[in-house]
């Protein structure tokens, strides 16, 4: 018994070494002009946008995806231009309870959507960086959210803003309370022996 106790464990560390890890977002259904789920891909110099060539980039003064802990989450490209849409919605799946990042245009006005989901500023802010070189500032708000579907409201303005971005990490301390529950169910385990 206390063998295969062991064995679990030392799988168990090996598995999180490796950085092999579940989706975490496993859907994006929008109403617009469509978007793509980026499994582990965020990072700085990625696309935002399934429809403009805009990156994730870091700037002197300005936070990083890095600083965040933030590289290798699950993000979104949404499409820019949806942003023009005022009824726009997205279901976005997450497969466990997720911490969620949504980065918004400081040029946009929020939107009530926002609050109802349960997003607060976070004080940070990441960049988007266009195709003529210029960037522009995103507030990042954060919310923890339980496993299910989730929608996302418009932006529903024009002009010069961008769309927004959305990002997916597992929930500070799930693995460590998974490993917590092994080492319970080892110790009763030898307790039975």
């Amino acid at each position: 018994m206390r063998n295969i106790v062991l064995l679990t464990v030392v799988s168990l560390l090996l598995v999180m070494s490796t950085g092999a890890r579940a989706d975490i977002i496993t859907g994006a259904i929008d109403n617009g002009s469509g978007s793509e789920v980026v499994v582990g891909g965020l990072d700085e110099g990625v696309l935002a946008f399934i429809d403009r060539t805009y990156d994730w980039v870091s700037a002197p003064g300005y936070d990083t995806i890095a600083d965040m802990g933030l590289v290798g989450a699950d993000y979104i490209k949404l499409a820019n231009d949806d942003k023009n849409q005022a009824d726009y919605e997205i279901d976005v799946t997450l497969s466990q309870d997720a911490k969620v990042f949504l980065f918004w245009d400081e040029r946009a006005s929020v939107n009530s959507w926002i609050a109802a989901l349960g997003f607060t500023d976070t004080g940070d802010r990441v960049i988007g960086l266009d195709a003529l070189g210029d960037i522009y500032e995103h507030i990042v708000y954060t919310a923890d959210l339980s496993a299910g579907t989730h929608t996302f409201g418009e932006l529903g303005q024009s002009g010069s803003v961008s769309m927004y971005g959305i990002a997916a990490v597992p929930v500070p301390g799930a693995v460590l309370l998974g490993m917590l529950g092994l080492s319970v169910v080892g110790v009763k385990l030898r307790k039975r022996a």
